[in-house]
Parts: C-alpha cells; structure tokens; sequence
C-alpha cells in the first residue's frame, strides 16, 4: 500500500510540475494579452480558445479515451501489444484526420460570418481563421498524448497536450512585444502562433508514439477502416463522446454565452478571473493524470483492491494541497486579478465563486476517471450530460441579471450537481467510495 502511494505522490508532483508550468505559461499569455491589448482582446483570444477546444472535443467523437483505456488494457509488464490495438488506432487516426480537416476548411471560409452575425464583433475574424489552421494539429496532439499515457508515461503526454504549445505562443509574443511589437488585432496574432505551435508538437508527439508502438502502421487497410473499422470504433466511443460534449458544455457555455449575451468586455473579465481559479485543479489533475491508466489496468485485470487503494490514495493527495490553495489565492485575490490590469480587479467576486466550485470538483476525488476506467462510461455519459442541460439553463437565466457574476454561480452549482451525482454512482456500482475522508472511514469501518 505504502508502495503504491509513494508512487502515485512522486509521479504526481512531476506531473503537478508539468501542469503548474502550463498553467502559468497560460495566465502569462493572457496577461500579456490583456495588458498590451486591454479586455476587448482577452475576450477575443478567450472566446477563439474555447471554440478550438469545443470543436475539438466534439469532432474527436470520444476515441482519444477509448484509446488510452483500450491501450492500458493492453500495457502490461512495460510491453504493449501492439497487434490488438492497430486496427482501432489507424480507423482512429482516420477519422480524426478526415473530420477536422473538413471542420477547419468549413471553418476558414465562414470566419468573417460566424464572428459579425455571431458574436458581434470584427475582432474575432482572424482568431477563427486562426483557429481553423490549428484545428487538425490540436485534435491529433490530444489522441496521440491519450496514447502514450495508456503505456503509463503520463508526464511525457502532458507535457505535449498542455505545455509546449502555448509556451511557444507565450515565447513567439514575448519576442514581437520586446522588440516593440504593437497589433490592433493582438488576438487574432496571438491564434496564430498557437497555430503554429500546434503543428510542431503534433509531428513531435506522431513520431515518439511511433517508437512506443513499433510496427502499428503496419498492414494499413483502407478497406478494414471503410468496411467495419469506424462503425465498430465509433459505437463503442459513443459513450465517452456524450461524455466529452457534456464536459465541453460544462467548461465553455459560460465563455461563449458571455459572448453571446454580454460583452467582449466582460468575457475578458471572466475569462482572466476563471483562468486563475483554475490553478485549483493543478493537483487534482496532476494526481488524476497519473492513476488513470492505472485504473484501467487493475481493472482489467480484476484486481479491485488496487483500483480501490489506488482511488483512496489520490483522494487525499488530491484534496489537502488543493484546500491550502484555496486559502491562499483567496487571500490573494485582489492582487492576483490586477496582474491583467487595473479594470480586471471588478472580477474578484467572480474568481471567489469559481474557487468554492473547483474546491468540491476536489473534494469529490477522481469519481470521473473511476467511472470511465471501470465500464461504467455510460452512467457518466449520463450524469454529465445532465450536468451540462443544468448548465446551459443556469447560464441562460443567470447571465441576463447578473452577467459574468451569474455565469460564476451556474458553474459552481453544475460543478456540484455532476461530483455528486458521480459519487453516488461510483459507489453504487462499484462499491468504491471517492469523496475525501469518507472512504478511509469505510474502510476502518470493514475492517473492524
């Protein structure tokens, strides 16, 4: 037990590292952004982001997840096997490759449209051009990092989905402001070299998944793709899909009802205070990023004891350095809000509402990885999509009186509705209990 918690803690503060870095490298981006280019250009940059992640949730149809579980399935004693996995990822990579390469030309041509008749606002032309470049690298950045952290190298897979590409955005920006850069369209300027970046971290992370699975472009079939591939694929990532867009939903509706319902301005305002309320989940992930495949493997082995001690041990690592941070970042709220400029200040009571949500996503432990890991995708599906009509709802009513303030509540009270919900299930399906403290005492309880 001992063995599997120091595990877990060592690769969990790696992955923390790795996930703080990028989490920075993102706030210092946006501060750049709204210091040079004021909440207009935040809004815009915010609102591009989140249709670049919507799209490319949505359009992934839920096989990067499929995948990592299918090939933790197959990952065992440091060797994967590689003829049980290469027929599902080919028709993967097919239809990853198919699908946003239609998606980003569609995307290109009505940019000018969706960002004047949508929106509401000319600023957002070249971010959705931009976004349509970087569609394609994103999505296949996202299945290959879900690839290699099935062989249980989360870190690496990290580092490629999270980090490199806007460090090389927040290093291209740094760069054209320091050699005094000026652009009234920072925004649409800042897309394009996340753009860029993308690009080159899809060909890293394509080729090093490559060295992992020798030989798994070997016996290309078109025909097996075209003829049975992608239907079967596809029915059994429906599950982890609806999963995925109910996630997106939960994540982004208040952005991009903010852009529709409000201002630019205020999205800015939401999105710099959400940003840093974000720091929060920094170590639920980073636990969560490194247990995950391991769930799947001791479940699919059958070895329930370790899929419980491995869900105990993350509870707790997950829970009280997060509840620390939250101490002090509130504590620090003002100061932290000001670092976007003097008129992000007025977002304070936005960023408290957020903590107070990703504070229960903590205590709630990772009930969605448990879920998924365990076949049970299809009660999360479920939940999540619930989650997110609660959510769309909330926005809708909350946003029209209170504004940025409104879509900070319907998050945090979705964010709760979704961990609780998830909880009960975890335990009535699986016997596992997730929720910090109560499931140590469980335990105590059996035992005596």
């Amino acid at each position: 037990m001992i063995f599997f918690r120091n595990k877990i803690l060592v690769a969990s503060i790696i992955s923390g590292v790795i996930k703080g870095v990028s989490m920075l490298t993102i706030i210092a981006l946006m501060i750049l952004i709204g210091r040079y280019g004021g909440p207009n250009a935040l809004g815009a940059y915010s609102l591009g982001i989140t249709v670049l992640t919507i799209i490319t949730l949505v359009s992934l149809l839920g096989l990067p997840t499929l995948m990592m579980r299918k090939v933790g399935s197959f990952f065992h004693h440091k060797f994967l096997d590689v003829d049980k996995i290469r027929h599902g990822y080919i028709t993967a990579l097919a239809i990853t490759v198919g699908i946003n390469a239609v998606i980003a030309i569609v995307l290109f041509f009505t940019a000018d449209f969706l960002s004047i008749h949508l929106f509401n606002s000319e600023l957002l032309v070249g971010v959705i051009k931009a976004v349509s470049v970087a569609l394609l690298p994103i999505a296949l950045i996202t299945l290959h990092s879900n690839l290699i952290q099935g062989v249980h190298q989360p870190n690496f897979a990290l580092t490629m989905q999270a980090l490199c590409t806007p460090l090389f955005a927040l290093a291209i920006l740094v760069m054209f402001l320091s050699f005094g850069g000026e652009s009234e369209q920072l925004a649409s300027l800042v897309m394009n070299y996340y753009a860029v970046g993308a690009w080159l971290v899809f060909f890293i992370s394509f080729f090093y998944w490559l060295t992992i699975a020798k030989g798994v472009l070997n016996s290309f079939s078109i025909q097996h793709v075209l003829k049975g591939g992608v239907r079967a694929l596809l029915k059994q990532a429906n599950p982890f899909l609806l999963a995925g867009i109910g996630i997106a939903v939960l994540n982004m509706t208040d952005v991009l009802m903010l852009g529709f319902f409000s201002t630019i301005e205020q999205t800015g305002l939401y999105s710099a205070a959400s940003r840093l309320a974000a720091g929060l989940t920094l170590v639920l992930f980073s636990v969560n990023n490194v247990i995950a495949p391991k769930l799947a493997s001791s479940f699919a082995t059958g070895d329930m004891e370790a899929f419980s001690t491995y869900v105990r041990n993350a509870t707790v690592l997950a829970f009280i350095p997060t509840l620390i941070l939250v101490i002090v970042i509130g504590l620090f709220s003002s100061e932290l809000l000001s670092l976007f400029g003097e008129n992000f200040q007025q977002a304070q009571w936005i960023f408290i509402v957020l903590l107070a949500g990703n504070l229960i996503n903590a205590l709630a432990g990772p009930v969605g990885w448990v879920l998924n890991m365990a076949n049970c995708e299809k009660d999360f599906q479920g939940i999540i999509l619930k989650a997110a009509i609660l959510n769309v709802f909330l926005n809708f009513v909350l946003i029209s009186y209170y504004g940025a303030l409104g879509a900070a509540f319907a998050t945090m009270i979705s964010t709760a509705a979704w961990n609780i919900h998830s909880a009960i299930v975890a335990y009535k399906r699986l016997g596992v209990c997730t929720v910090v403290g109560l499931n140590f005492l469980m335990k105590r309880g059996r035992n005596e």
